[in-house]
């Protein structure tokens, strides 16, 4: 297959080239290993609630006892 070096921009905006088959020049990540909670647990951190997930979770179990 064809391959194509596409950028990778980490969250804390540090990148680096690999190869791909995916014909994408960048491709930007907001969660990798460095921000992550579950690889990084000592991390004073919010979970961000992007996809609004969290939220609609904490408001359908509310009053569940």
């Amino acid at each position: 297959p064809e391959r194509f070096v596409t950028q990778i921009v980490l969250s804390d905006g540090s990148s680096f080239r690999v190869k791909s088959t995916a014909p994408r020049q960048q491709v930007k990540i907001s969660k990798d290993t460095r921000t992550h909670p579950l690889w990084n647990p000592q991390a004073d951190r919010q979970l961000d609630d992007e996809g609004g997930y969290l939220s609609s979770f904490q408001k359908k179990y509310q009053n569940f006892d």
